[in-house]
């Protein structure tokens, strides 16, 4: 009779171990659908898909919450998509609580789960939390069996976000160490050593470093032609910065030429009142005010202007720039009662936006300064910005468009295998 009990119990276990199985499979089939339809923008299928995944990890896997942590982290990554920040910024913190535990720190999974949240942080402008994170990826991710290949995007958009908080030595470093692991183009994709080149090279205009920062933006831009052609969004943002760089060298007629090209370019694709192609335009009024033609900048300058405010899409630094350089259009012709009012609320936007020790801040008391020393106002000139004399240099050329490309690599660390 014992020995009929023991059988009996031993079924039973079986029979429950089967059925644990058959929901890893049918969870895990769920996520793999759910990211297909997410890759494929299909964001409501997604959505509609990763909840059933997550209720059934929930009822039936209450003993391996890896696959409800994955469940989350897939959640996160649509509501990302969708631009629900919060609600994503919640599934993310959510997953890596239970991934941390299982599988662990040092599973692909958690690493993924904390990539995406550290871009999710560059994307609103947390930057000290993006960092923290990002290093942490880099930390985990380099111990995979790609070495540091396995986190060379992650790389690039520290260096990126070191880039934006005006730390530019740690920025070059980090470009640098991302674009020596994407030359390895054998193994690497080569797009992606185009951007990093590109983005490089973009740090270099920043300092005035011409010499340097040309033959990387002429690289990147030969790779790109060859990858995609010259109909590319890619391909346009290099154009681009080769027209501003053309342009604080002051050779205006190939820096309209090659400012006009990206511009067409962008329209192509994103229509005429998106705000890069609003970028354009104030590198175009940039350069129509260099040559001049004053009235022409002006107008451009101000269709730029009508195009941020009214655009969904928040692009500040764009603001920021359009407004300065629309101040100063009006110093140079001597409006002066219409250039004061942007040059103060261009301090006090950058002040609200990055804070007082980004160099756009310095930059911007510099501008002021200037202003009121022009007109003999010696009281109000006088400013308590360190270093305002030394980052002005950085921005005499300063160009409407963004200069640097952010990699999103939350795939590289996980091929969709369920929680491994």
């Amino acid at each position: 009779m014992r020995f009929i009990t023991l059988l009996v119990f031993s079924c039973h276990v079986l029979l429950i171990q089967a059925q644990d199985s058959l929901h890893i499979i049918q969870v895990d089939n769920l996520i793999q659908q759910s990211h297909d339809y997410l890759t494929n923008r299909k964001l409501d299928s997604a959505l509609q898909v990763i909840q059933q995944a997550e209720e059934l990890a929930l009822i039936h896997l209450q003993d391996n919450p890896a696959y409800y942590g994955d469940a989350c982290y897939q959640h996160g990554r649509i509501y990302h998509a969708q631009g629900l920040i919060d609600t994503a910024q919640a599934q993310y913190m959510r997953a890596s609580t239970i991934l941390a535990k299982t599988p662990g720190k040092q599973s692909r999974i958690y690493v993924a789960c904390r990539n995406s949240l550290a871009i999710l942080y560059q994307e609103t402008k947390q930057y000290e939390e993006a960092r923290e994170l990002y290093h942490e990826v880099i930390g985990l991710g380099s111990q995979f069996e790609g070495g540091p290949k396995e986190v060379a995007s992650s790389i690039n958009n520290l260096a990126i976000v070191y880039q934006e908080i005006g730390n530019y030595e740690k920025a070059e470093e980090y470009y640098l160490q991302a674009m020596a692991i994407f030359a390895d183009t054998v193994n690497m994709p080569i797009q992606n050593y185009a951007s990093s080149m590109n983005n490089l090279a973009g740090l270099y205009y920043l300092q005035g470093k011409n010499d340097q920062a040309e033959p990387l933006f002429k690289s990147s831009l030969e790779i790109r032609r060859r990858l995609f052609g010259s109909n590319d969004l890619g391909y346009a943002e290099t154009v681009s910065n080769l027209g501003n760089l053309y342009g604080k060298k002051e050779d205006y007629s190939e820096a309209n030429r090659f400012l006009e090209e990206a511009r067409k370019i962008r329209i192509q694709h994103l229509g005429e009142n998106h705000p890069i192609v609003a970028g354009s335009m104030i590198d175009l009024a940039q350069v129509a005010a260099q040559m001049g033609k004053f009235e022409e900048a002006e107008r451009t300058f101000i269709q730029a202007w009508k195009i941020l405010e009214a655009s969904e899409i928040s692009e500040p630094m764009m603001m920021f720039n359009c407004r300065g350089q629309l101040a100063s259009l009006y110093h140079q012709t001597g409006k002066y009662d219409l250039a004061e009012p942007l040059f103060l609320k261009n301090k006090e936007s950058v002040s609200k936006s990055l804070g007082k020790k980004h160099p756009y801040y310095a930059f911007s008391i510099s501008k002021l300064a200037a202003f009121y020393q022009s007109l003999g106002n010696w009281d109000k000139s006088r400013t308590p910005a360190p270093g305002a004399q030394r980052s002005y240099g950085q921005f005499i050329w300063q160009t409407g468009s963004r200069i640097w490309e952010k990699l999103d690599c939350a795939g590289q660390f996980l091929c969709r295998t369920g929680t491994g």
